[in-house]
């Protein structure tokens, strides 16, 4: 499953824990090395069989990784997406619950004295999709040389139902298995903290991000150091691309309508013991388990506050400044936040409703049902009146809107300003929006639909494909952001914004500059509505 679109050869990485043998990625032209890659690389035991919705277990210390890390693995098991325009997202291709793997992008080249910076960058898919094997490779960003080089870790963890089921009777049976998703990340990012000086690493300089779903995850794994003291402190800064947090996440109590339907659909019986039941289900094959997703009413496995792993009290702690206080004992923590241009266009296309009754039960696979009802007046209904091809077509643009906010615009405003409010320094936030896209994404997507969700992914990794002119006209937009990933002084780094209300932004022509906050109004306003009427009903 190797695919690197240039010269490549086997590089072996000896170290006292094993010999890594991963792929030395060259200059196609030059044949300069550019970047060594390590895939497939084990943080934890099996996920499936008996450890199928169990927390990750930790590899003995004594393991040896000698072996073979050249080529890429499976994805996780994930359902067909049944829309041509988002098969990329979940393609067709082999999958495996044993997904408790990372990759290993490492800069050719002397490492720094201390080591290379890391990012640990959480792949996106609404915690439903995705696969850390399609990250943007960074061949040409570790092959420039005026960047600042970084290590990319991408983590692989469990999805949908595999990763994110839960219900009171799950509960009970035991406590510490729900958001099994985001203790993958957890004990990916525990692995690395310990490893990664064998590539070359900096353990103590180490970013946490992700786009979209990843960014999401971004946030509860901050907010776990956060709010365990006592675990090791390992994020030292985060990058959120296109998300942040809105909603407290469902209780466990309202999954429970959600667990009963799956189990009817296979067929186990409710009179089970829940000990029956988990049995049962461990022997519903992965194929079959994402086969029945997609007829769920409910059919979005998401997080959920269990007060282990997510504390009941996220929400209305970033309100009262409890988070701020918290987060402000990490000394000197940045955070890097923001949008595309056009964030509704994906989330409109995926799922779409065709009636304003499947609006709300669409709305309500994302947020709690009491954030649904506040939101959804703050936008027009869609009028009945109107000719079904019109009707379909406004509802699917306001769909979009909505989950839009939701996710990215009031999201991200949302977050920032409760931060800055409560005592968080402005000058640590470093916002931007990217509505630069280049001239070969043409061929991908009609260009009318400019820089959609996930799109900027091509601008910060300076994605191959673009132009020696396009080329300097993003690094010259994400030099900053290097330096930031990079643990420069601070007081080198110049982002240009001055106030939270501005981001740093690249045009559609390509132009980097400062840019005021048009948005900021609106989605703040959407955000203290949804957070105010989720405070209100708890």
């Amino acid at each position: 499953m190797s695919d690197y679109t240039m010269s490549e050869s086997k590089y072996t990485l000896k170290t006292s824990v094993g010999d890594f043998t991963g792929a030395e990625l060259r200059n196609s032209v030059t044949g300069e090395p550019q970047t060594y890659l390590y895939s497939q690389i084990p943080y934890a035991e099996s996920f499936s069989g008996e450890n199928r919705w169990e927390k990750p277990v930790q590899l003995p210390s004594d393991h040896d990784y000698t072996g073979d890390y050249s080529s890429f693995g499976f994805q996780a098991p994930q359902p067909k997406i049944d829309n041509k325009e988002l098969e990329y997202i979940s393609p067709d291709v082999p999958s495996s619950e044993d997904i408790n793997y990372v990759n290993i992008w490492v800069p050719s080249g002397t490492p720094p004295p201390g080591g290379y910076p890391v990012f640990i960058y959480i792949h996106g898919g609404w915690l439903q999709y995705g696969d850390p094997n399609k990250f943007e490779n960074p061949r040409e960003l570790h092959g420039s040389h005026g960047l600042m080089k970084y290590i990319i870790v991408n983590p692989g963890y469990r999805l949908n139902v595999l990763g994110f089921f839960a219900s009171t009777e799950l509960q009970k049976l035991n406590p510490g298995n729900t958001n099994l998703g985001f203790w993958d990340q957890r004990a990916a990012i525990e692995w690395v903290y310990q490893n990664i000086t064998y590539f070359g690493g900096n353990p103590e300089k180490i970013t946490v991000g992700g786009l979209s779903a990843g960014s999401y995850s971004t946030f509860f794994q901050l907010a776990y150091e956060l709010y365990n003291p006592k675990v090791s402190q390992i994020i030292k800064q985060v990058v959120h691309f296109s998300n942040a947090l809105l909603v407290q996440p469902k209780a466990i109590k309202e999954v429970d309508e959600q667990y009963e339907e799956l189990l009817t659909l296979l067929d186990i019986p409710l009179s089970l013991t829940p000990e029956e039941k988990l049995s049962h289900l461990r022997n519903v094959s992965a194929d079959k388990l994402m086969e029945v997703l997609p007829t769920m009413k409910q059919h979005t496995f998401r997080a959920v506050s269990d007060n282990i792993f997510i504390a009941n009290t996220l929400l209305s702690d970033l309100k009262s400044g409890k988070f701020s206080k918290l987060l402000l004992q990490k000394k000197n923590f940045n955070i890097v936040i923001g949008e595309v241009a056009n964030e509704p266009y994906l989330y409109s296309v995926l799922d779409t409703p065709t009636s304003q009754e499947e609006l709300i039960v669409q709305l309500e696979n994302y947020y709690p049902t009491a954030a649904v009802k506040e939101m959804i007046k703050l936008y027009p209904t869609v009028p009945n009146s109107l000719p079904e091809v019109e009707y379909h077509e406004q509802l699917r643009q306001l769909f979009g809107t909505i989950v839009a906010d939701g996710q990215v615009y009031a999201s991200s405003r949302g977050y920032v300003k409760n931060l800055v409010n409560n005592g968080f320094p402005k000058e640590r936030i470093f916002r931007y929006k990217v509505s630069y896209r280049p001239k070969y994404l043409d061929q991908l997507l009609d260009p009318y639909h400019g820089v959609i969700h996930g799109m900027d992914q091509k601008v910060w990794f300076l994605g191959i494909g673009a132009t020696e002119e396009e080329k300097r006209l993003i690094e010259t937009f994400i030099f900053p952001f290097n330096e930031i990933l990079g643990f420069a002084d601070p007081k080198k780094i110049n982002w240009g914004t001055l106030t939270e209300k501005q981001y740093r932004s690249i045009s559609p022509t390509g132009e980097t500059s400062v840019i005021k906050d048009d948005d900021w109004q609106w989605g703040t306003s959407v955000a203290e509505t949804v957070i105010t009427a989720q405070l209100h009903s708890s």
